[in-house]
């Protein structure tokens, strides 16, 4: 699996990350991944929610496997760096065309001289060590070449001891129209 994790960020940088497109109902796969990630959450007492008024039925093309991961990848680093009986929220939106969606927790939050290298691969920051002894540091930059991979874009805002909100947005696709 860490193989073929840094092969696709390496074919992603190189311009040639391989993807299986399909038509698929962003809403419907995120509120099935946020229903995976509770499991992951219960050992810290931690609630994943999926907020009220998210959209529904948001189209676009897409890796259904490939954005599992990614949405797994975000949900994960939310609980690991929250504290215990935390919440993270998630929701999903359209915005100009687009469909975004927000992972949003309380955790330990980023150091604004950290976030800028949270992309890069092997990087950890200070608050992630200090919380958390496992992990190599790839789970973001997967993210974000999964993420570029789909012609969309990743942005996160920290603030220590207030947590990190990470937001995806991704083209908006009809049902019927291919890629």
């Amino acid at each position: 699996m860490l193989v073929n994790d840094l092969l696709f960020i390496a074919r992603q940088g190189a311009g040639a990350a391989p993807l299986n497109l399909r038509p698929i109902d962003l809403s419907d796969l995120v509120e099935r991944v946020v229903g995976d990630a509770k499991v992951i959450a219960y050992d810290k007492s931690i609630g994943i929610t999926l907020a009220k008024g998210s959209a529904s039925h948001e189209m676009i093309q897409g890796d259904p496997a490939r954005l599992r991961q990614l949405f797994m990848v975000l949900l994960d680093n939310a609980v690991r760096y929250s504290k215990s009986k935390g919440a993270v929220e998630v929701k999903v939106g359209e915005s100009n065309g687009d469909v975004t969606v927000q992972v949003r927790d309380q955790g330990v939050g980023i150091a604004p001289e950290e976030l800028e290298g949270v992309f890069e691969r092997f990087r950890r920051g200070g608050k992630a060590i200090e919380m958390n002894a496992e992990g190599l540091g790839l789970g973001l930059p997967l993210a974000k070449a999964i993420i570029e991979a789909h012609k969309g874009r990743i942005e996160m805002e920290s603030r220590i001891g207030k947590g990190t909100t990470v937001t995806i947005v991704l083209p908006a696709k009809g049902g019927g129209e291919q890629a």
